[in-house]
């Protein structure tokens, strides 16, 4: 945790509305994504967005600073996903995409690239959205999100060795869905 960011926490703990301001504007972005990737539907990714940010309006007095402030929210954010999980009878239909390598677009590459990396896209995202959430968020956390081992382990309250097997099987899932792509269509 950077020092500035320290002080802001330290500001926001002892009332300063401005620091608080401060904080929920900078982890919004990092927190709605995070609910659009886990939750798969907007309308959720919104509300889980709006009780993660409510609950550590609430709560940050009780942040004991032993992991990241993003570390923490995710856990908070993975919770309030979980919860509206439960409470839907099934599934969204449509998978949200994902902001993935593959979503860059060169224009001056030829329609059947441009056509192939969309395939390659939609492909991934179908394989990422078929994994089974455990594995799924361990995925998103440590290769979208970018957290290291022992913060994923803490967000999900596993152990850093079930972080690391649960990743490997994602990770396996997931290429051996997108084996034969390079077959023609």
């Amino acid at each position: 945790m950077s020092a500035p960011e320290k002080e802001l926490i330290a500001a926001a703990k002892s009332g300063d509305g401005r620091a608080l301001s401060g904080l929920l504007e900078r982890y919004q972005p990092t927190v709605y994504r995070f609910g659009l990737r886990v939750c798969r539907d907007e309308a959720d990714a919104e509300d889980v967005l709006q009780d993660t940010l409510l609950t550590m309006t609430r709560d940050l007095g009780d942040f004991r600073e032993k992991s990241s402030l993003s570390t923490w929210l995710f856990a908070i954010a993975r919770s309030h996903c979980i919860k509206r999980r439960r409470r839907s009878r099934h599934a969204p239909e449509e998978l949200e995409p994902l902001d993935v390598a593959a979503r860059i677009a060169d224009g001056a590459r030829p329609p059947d690239e441009l056509l192939a990396g969309k395939r390659i896209e939609k492909a991934l995202e179908e394989a990422i959205g078929a994994l089974d959430p455990k594995y799924r968020e361990v995925l998103i956390l440590r290769d979208a999100e970018g957290l290291t081992a022992p913060e994923v382990a803490e967000t999900l309250g596993i152990g850093v060795a079930a972080v690391k097997s649960r990743l490997h099987r994602a990770r396996r899932a997931v290429r051996t869905a997108l084996e034969g792509l390079d077959a023609p269509a």
